[in-house]
């Protein structure tokens, strides 16, 4: 399309002016190429994981053992200019008695899924000029993530994160607003394929003392899935109220508020989205409730987030990757503890139909996280869901009980 052939020029022709200002700037005293260059700085993510899930349905448990390995390189500024190239890589060790998804191996469909597919590819790469804080321009293959990644992550829980090809304007508009653009030509998720789009990212923020508000639009027109397409408009409020004698306590605060209606291909509907959440922090211990209702339009369609970092919504255990069409009422409770190096927490999630009556299940979480050291984390969780369902609906997820683990080790530079 017009828009896709626009993208790919202007990324060829920055990176293009880019290699020819550098040619330029070599026999200039002031900088030079190999300065460009040496001033950058090394990529590294390592991560070791052990997965365990055993799921109804299935008579084999999952288990999947994998590391995963991302080396790139981002160069240093030159009058605005930078660039970054990533690799990255997932092996199995030892395990790989699990169903991986997608093209990628292990394909063992007699066992639960475990979203880590088995291959090597380029995971970003792109040409960026001007400044974050100020104006910035960059395209090509990137990581983005928007908020709370509710509606755009990276899917960071998984080996392979997710990115997009694409054109993003991102810049300040006075002193207390930021503005960000993008226009999406394809999705790159965690199964190692990539979906075409022509979808426009619009995030506005505005910066007070209390808090920020944010106003978005997401408009979701995919080349070959209609019934992903979507528009979603909306607000979202985060506060905080600092109490104590010294202030040292805190009580942080979401409303969000938004709806989502058809758009480009996909089915006339219309889907309301809301989540409140309130969070005391006090002493290094943290507690609080959250509502979130994905809705339904009368049972006949939902709201879904296919570029969200589902994992972190709606249990770890992830039987809500698609929201029913009944839609989906989750209050959940987090009870934790963190200081220093290591972070202790629970959540309880209780879910409900948003359209009719009736419960889908509940679900405990809970987690370990260790930072013995600045570029090195430990961890392990698990999650147990159990479904409400009297028979385990194939494909349906949320039907299904499910017990996961998880152990992991990861380092970073």
């Amino acid at each position: 399309m017009n828009i896709r052939r626009l993208l790919a020029a202007i990324t060829t022709g920055a990176t293009g002016l880019v290699l020819s200002m550098s040619v330029v700037v070599a026999d200039d005293d002031s900088a030079s190429f190999d300065e460009w260059v040496s001033n950058g700085v090394p990529l590294l993510n390592v991560r070791y994981r052990y997965e365990f899930v055993d799921e109804e349905t299935f008579v084999n448990d999952a288990k999947a053992s994998t590391i995963r390995t991302r080396v790139g390189y981002k160069t240093g500024k030159w009058s605005g200019w930078q660039v970054l190239v990533e690799l990255e890589d997932t092996h199995a060790i030892h395990e790989t008695d699990y169903n991986g998804l997608g093209p990628n191996p292990p394909n063992k469909p007699t066992f639960p899924v475990v979203a880590d597919p088995l291959f090597s590819q380029l995971n970003r790469v792109w040409v960026a000029w001007g400044d974050p804080k100020r104006f910035l321009v960059k395209g090509g293959r990137m990581r983005v993530k928007l908020d709370n990644d509710r509606f755009v992550g990276n899917v960071g829980w998984r080996q392979n994160e997710q990115t997009f090809d694409a054109l993003t304007v991102q810049g300040v508009a006075g002193e207390n607003f930021d503005l960000f653009f993008s226009y999406f030509l394809d999705q790159n998720n965690v199964l190692g394929t990539s979906n075409g789009m022509d979808t426009p990212i619009l995030n506005a923020r505005w910066n007070t003392s209390y808090g920020h508000l944010v106003g978005y639009g997401y408009l979701l027109d995919y080349s070959n899935s209609a019934l992903l397409d979507s528009q979603t408009w909306g607000l979202r409020w985060v506060g905080k109220w600092q109490f104590g004698r010294e202030k040292q306590n805190r009580f942080d605060y979401t409303i969000e508020l938004a709806n989502q209606s058809d758009y480009a291909d996909s089915s006339n509907f219309s889907a309301d989205y809301s989540h409140l959440k309130g969070v005391f922090n006090f002493s290094g211990f943290f507690a609080g409730l959250g509502y979130e209702v994905l809705g339904s339009d009368n049972g006949n369609a939902s709201l879904q987030t296919p570029l969200a970092t589902l994992h972190a919504f709606n249990g770890w255990a992830d039987r809500f990757l698609v929201n029913p069409a009944d839609g989906l009422n989750d209050s959940y409770f987090t009870l934790g503890y963190g200081k220093g190096m290591w972070k202790l927490w629970g959540v309880w999630h209780d879910f409900d139909r948003d359209h009719g009556s009736g419960s889908y299940g509940n679900e405990f979480d809970i987690a370990l996280t260790i930072k013995p050291w600045k570029r090195w984390t430990f961890g392990t969780k698990y999650a147990d869901y159990n479904s409400d369902a009297l028979f385990p609906i194939p494909g349906v997820l949320s039907s299904r009980g499910a017990k996961k683990w998880w152990l992991w080790a990861g380092f970073a530079l």
